[in-house]
């Protein structure tokens, strides 16, 4: 009980004193309403669970029995947190409809407690609830949004109890944005004359609260008890086809499915399945939202930490914290984000590790990483800090590596500074003694990294300089209050928006479906050449992420790149290989050849002259940072590093985006080097498993949404350069290795009989992985076949997987010409030519290295007993169908 009385008078004083805040806070609003289901006629409270959740929710009611009046259960105007409702004063039976609005006589409860619980859940922050319905009602006859009379009570209390919700929320400094409206009802409709016309009437009842709340892009939840009547309401399957029928016409709308709650009769749901239709409804929410998102792309942020980022403590409420700040301050500066607290108080970075994937599970773009005060204190009867420095660095790199290999952006934070005073370690020391090299060590990696950094010990330390008393900002010296939070807002906000960036204005060309021309321009990584089986690039890649960003998309991708060039070469050809074609965005990607002959200072002269060039036709630029490379001589690390940094401080520069791409690499390499050499050809170029990885970073940066590209097959045709030889009369050269040179003659033969096929045995029987590799040196580009057949044999050894990786990459890179266009490769599977011998872990490489240098596998696949020959032929009548 004094909880709910501090929260209520947190509430009421929350803009008071030093908690005031220059700017409103915003929050999400969700709106329940419908009949008696909505009402939750039969939940009980003395069965609902305890949950401190509900502390965290506003909430506003009324509910009842037609019409509106003194009866009714309310929140009597006020603002309050999640809770049952009371009973309201029901009338006898004989007065009317009046019947009272619970089963209970302690009252009840609706959807809305598993609704709210769910959504907090999932995104740990305050948000409010507003619930009003009424029992037994009739959405034409009681809910009307066109009659003001008897017909409209329902739907006019709705607007007018949301009203007067939002207006109190002003008053209190909060601003309320409708997010949800959920609506279960539809039972009262099931009859011949309402059923039909059902889905008209709540479509355009939907479309008039939208405008009367002012919010064009509230959701709408449906839902109806499935069960009302136990089969025996001739018109309820009905009832549910028109709720179906009316989500399915509207994009923001979506029919929830109640058919496995529990209920306690033939009308209601019982206390279990009342909750069970809230987490329903919260799980259609984020469904339905995350398909939105391409339309809308929304900057999704988690705040990790200790209890300084959760922030919640007496005297700080949910919506004062910093993160919600965050949030408040990016929506009304035009960004549309959503922010996710996930501090933890006491929480260490070898915890926030172990934790890890659960915050990854909230699909962010960017994660704040906020820790030191607990691992650097120590404590009562200790000498040491909880957690070294050291492993606390190693921590910070895990968890920066970790979110950079993923496409997710960290930005590191160091922990504010602890006020003056007597607050003593188990040492008696200060703590900020302790917090000091810990905090330095913060700002090491996140140069390390290249990832934003905000120095909120600094700015503390500034601000005492100042002549600030930091307890001023706190609670007790350590975790801030509302005032500290502001300034920690105030210093995370610049950070966050440089890192998102400016946005691509042909973003909404592309998710509207108007025609786009995107060139992208770069060297021999962007063109197309042997690494990635000398067909397509990551400029195809990019073109099909685009088009699953938006399935609307008219997008024209034209690859701009050439084999050893520099920014030099890139000027020198830039009006007739980019400007020339008017492209509407240009993405950007040289470096590795101009860090070998090109000075820093002209390279970066030279990026601002591409950038320069291409705005003054009216296209849109991204830059892009050359992929990681294995350290040479030729192509040290630390230089390339170098080279990556200019170009990050042009895109700085120029406000241009940027796709990071050797940060993206660089950091998977460091968690898995064996992980990184799977994604790449040879030293310098990546197969196309890399390369739908930098499509993925370029898809990012130019529409803030992130796709995978895993399942992208190789492309159809394997066999077309062949099939269109053969079926012209024209003779081939096929090179195979043995002893599948002896069995494709035959098949090929059946694509044009009596077609001068001269195959030549490639003999590799008794050879290492090495020497094949230096065989197909010598040997394939020399002889420029038409067919290459690589079937490399189980007897085939290598020292190790690496080197199993890195052999195995080359002789398909060998097998193939230099550029486009080229002669048709295609890899056997040892299991084809030996379906006896013992499974291993290299059967499972080939399969993954082919598939990543985008060329096609002839492949048994499990138990399957098929021939060698049979096996053979099969696959190529089914690729010389295939070849266009």
């Amino acid at each position: 009980m004094l909880r709910s009385l501090r929260f209520l008078s947190c509430c009421a004083l929350m803009l008071t004193g030093l908690a005031v805040s220059a700017e409103e806070t915003q929050m999400d609003l969700v709106i329940v309403a419908g009949q008696s289901n909505a009402v939750g006629y039969h939940a009980k409270p003395s069965e609902l669970p305890a949950s401190e959740v509900d502390q965290e929710i506003r909430f506003w009611w009324r509910t009842g029995d037609p019409p509106p009046d003194e009866h009714d259960s309310v929140s009597s105007q006020k603002w309050t947190h999640l809770q049952p409702q009371p009973l309201g004063n029901p009338k006898l039976p004989k007065e009317g409809r009046q019947y009272g609005n619970f089963a209970q006589a302690d009252g009840g409860f609706g959807p809305e407690i598993g609704l709210a619980r769910t959504i907090y859940q999932q995104e740990k922050k305050t948000f409010a609830v507003i619930k009003v319905a009424f029992s037994g009602t009739n959405l034409q006859r009681d809910w009307s949004h066109t009659d003001p009379g008897a017909h409209g009570q329902c739907y006019q209390s709705l607007i007018s109890e949301t009203q007067a919700a939002i207006a109190a929320a002003k008053e209190q400094g909060i601003t309320l944005r409708p997010r949800a409206f959920a609506w279960i009802q539809g039972e009262s409709d099931a009859n011949a004359s309402d059923a039909p016309k059902y889905a008209r009437t709540l479509g355009e009842m939907v479309e008039s609260l939208r405008a009367e709340l002012n919010a064009p892009q509230l959701i709408a939840l449906v839902a109806v008890n499935t069960k009302f009547g136990n089969g025996t309401k001739e018109f309820m399957p009905e009832i549910v086809a028109q709720q179906q029928r009316m989500s399915a016409a509207d994009p923001r709308a979506v029919y929830v499915d109640t058919s496995h709650a529990t209920i306690a009769n033939s009308a209601h749901f019982d206390t279990k399945g009342t909750l069970e239709v809230g987490r329903l409804m919260a799980e259609a929410l984020f469904t339905v939202e995350s398909k939105l998102s391409p339309a809308q792309p929304v900057v999704r942020i988690v705040t990790l930490g200790d209890s300084i980022t959760k922030g919640v403590r007496s005297g700080v409420k949910a919506e004062q914290t910093f993160a919600s700040l965050l949030e408040s301050k990016l929506n009304a500066e035009g960004t549309s984000a959503k922010v996710f607290n996930v501090g933890i108080g006491g929480e260490r970075t070898d915890q926030a590790l172990k934790r890890l994937n659960d915050v990854i599970d909230l699909k962010p773009d960017y994660v704040t990483v906020m820790y030191g005060t607990n691992d650097s204190y120590v404590d009562k009867g200790k000498t040491a800090s909880r957690i070294s420095v050291e492993a606390y660095r190693e921590n910070l790199n895990q968890i920066v590596s970790r979110l950079l290999e993923l496409g997710i952006t960290p930005v590191l934070m160091t922990e504010p500074r602890w006020a003056d005073g007597g607050y003593a370690n188990g040492i008696g020391e200060h703590p900020n003694l302790r917090l000091t090299p810990y905090m330095q060590a913060c700002r090491e990696v996140a140069q390390a990294w290249r990832v934003p950094l905000v120095d909120h010990f600094q700015a503390w330390t500034v601000a005492k300089e100042k002549g600030t008393h930091l307890k001023d900002w706190t609670t007790d010296g350590c975790h801030p209050n509302p005032t500290g939070h502001a300034e920690i807002a105030q210093e995370v906000l610049p950070v966050l928006q440089q890192a998102i960036g400016p946005v691509v204005e042909t973003r909404k060309k592309i998710l509207s479906g108007e025609p786009v021309r995107v060139i992208c321009f770069g060297d021999s990584v962007t063109g197309v050449y042997y690494h990635t089986g000398s067909r397509r690039a990551y400029t195809d890649m990019l073109g099909i992420a685009l088009n699953r960003v938006s399935p609307e998309s008219n997008v024209e991708m034209i690859n701009a790149g050439i084999s050893g060039h520099t920014t030099v070469n890139a000027l020198a050809r830039i009006d007739r290989d980019v400007l020339s074609h008017k492209p509407d965005l240009v993405t950007v990607m040289f470096g590795l050849n101009d860090m070998t002959r090109v000075p820093l200072e002209e390279y970066q002269a030279n990026l601002k002259e591409i950038v320069k060039k291409c705005r003054d036709v009216g296209a849109e630029v991204v830059l892009a940072t050359p992929n990681a490379v294995t350290d040479s001589p030729g192509r040290p690390t630390d230089k390339l590093i170098q080279y990556c940094d200019v170009v990050r401080a042009v895109a700085k520069e120029l406000n241009v985006p940027l796709a990071d791409c050797y940060r993206e690499l660089a950091a998977l390499r460091r968690n898995s080097d064996f992980g990184w050499q799977m994604l790449m050809s040879d030293a310098i170029h990546p197969n196309m498993a890399g390369h739908k990885k930098m499509a993925t970073a370029l898809t990012q940066s130019i529409t803030g949404l992130r796709v995978s590209l895993d399942d992208v097959p190789p492309p159809t045709g394997p066999l077309q350069h062949t099939v269109e030889r053969l079926k012209t009369k024209q003779p081939i050269r096929v090179l195979a290795m043995a002893p599948v040179a002896e069995l494709i003659g035959p098949s090929l033969n059946d694509i044009a009989a009596g077609a001068d096929v001269q195959i030549e045995s490639w003999k590799v029987e008794g050879m290492t992985l090495a020497e094949i590799e230096n065989d197909a040196r010598a040997k394939v580009r020399k002889m420029k076949p038409d067919l290459v057949v690589i079937a490399v044999p189980k007897s085939a050894t290598a020292e190790s997987d690496e080197a199993f990786i890195y052999s195995y990459a080359w002789i398909m890179n060998l097998s193939l010409n230099f550029g486009a266009p080229t002669w048709d490769c295609v890899v056997v599977h040892p299991s084809v030519l030996d379906p006896d011998a013992a499974a291993s872990g290299q059967d499972l490489l080939v399969r993954q290295l082919v598939q990543a240098q985008d060329l096609s596998l002839i492949d048994r696949g499990t138990g399957e007993n098929e021939a060698a020959a049979s096996l053979i032929r099969n696959w190529i009548q089914a690729a010389a169908k295939s070849a266009k």
